[in-house]
């Protein structure tokens, strides 16, 4: 239920009238960052689906997974610390620079800005 919760939320966030009012408006700018930045990461990591894949692949592919969930690279980034830097970080580039205007010019900055939300809360929220 949770991860339909948490798509529930970034389909919210990125589609519909918060979206729409978004571009005119602060508020509900800020409204779709919380659902896209905070509440989806937190129900989507609430759902476990790492747990799922690892029941449900074989031996084989899940020890592979694990092998690479445990890489040194991974551990970096979802380390709380790091995780937290770029959660924050990201958020301090875009309102201290002219990113936020860029943003409502190009519907592919427009797009991975919001990627970079949702993949630095959902890190986040699993470190």
């Amino acid at each position: 239920m949770a991860w339909y919760a948490g798509l529930l939320c970034i389909g919210v966030g990125l589609v519909g009238p918060i979206a729409a009012a978004a571009r005119t408006t602060f508020t509900a700018h800020m409204t779709g960052h919380l659902l896209i930045g905070m509440a989806a990461p937190l129900l989507l990591v609430l759902a476990a689906p790492l747990t799922l894949a690892l029941r449900a692949l074989t031996v084989r592919r899940a020890q592979v997974l694990t092998r690479f969930l445990r890489s040194p690279p991974l551990r970096f980034i979802t380390h709380p610390t790091v995780a937290g830097g770029l959660n924050a970080g990201g958020l301090w580039v875009l309102y201290t620079t002219d990113l936020y205007s860029l943003m409502h010019t190009s519907v592919l900055l427009h797009g991975a800005v919001h990627m970079h939300i949702f993949l630095a809360g959902y890190l986040f929220v699993a470190a």
